[in-house]
C-alpha cells in the first residue's frame, strides 16, 4: 500500500510540475521515494520544501530539496518546554 501511495503522489508532483500549477510544492512526509521526481519539478523550475520525521538532515533528499524541516526537532522542542 505505501508504494502505491509513493508513486501516486511522485505522480501528482510531476503532473502538477508540468502544467505549472505552483510554484513550490511541500511534502511532509516520506523522502527518498520521492528524489526522482523532487529532481524533475526542480529541473522544470519548481522550489521542493520538505518536512519528515527521522530524516537524515544531510541525505541526498535533504540536500536536494530547496528547504528541510525536522519534524523531531520541533517536536522535540516542545515536549522540552515547561508546561503553562
Amino acid at each position: 500500500m505505501r508504494r502505491k501511495v509513493c508513486v501516486a503522489l511522485s505522480t501528482k508532483l510531476l503532473e502538477q510540475s508540468y502544467q505549472g500549477n505552483f510554484d513550490t510544492g511541500i511534502l511532509v512526509g516520506g523522502g527518498d521515494d520521492y528524489l526522482a521526481a523532487v529532481r524533475k519539478a526542480k529541473e522544470l523550475g519548481k522550489k521542493i520544501e520538505f518536512a519528515g520525521f527521522n530524516v537524515r538532515a544531510g541525505s541526498e533528499f535533504t540536500r536536494t530539496v530547496d528547504k528541510f524541516t525536522s519534524l523531531d526537532e520541533i517536536v522535540n522542542k516542545v515536549l522540552s518546554e515547561p508546561e503553562r
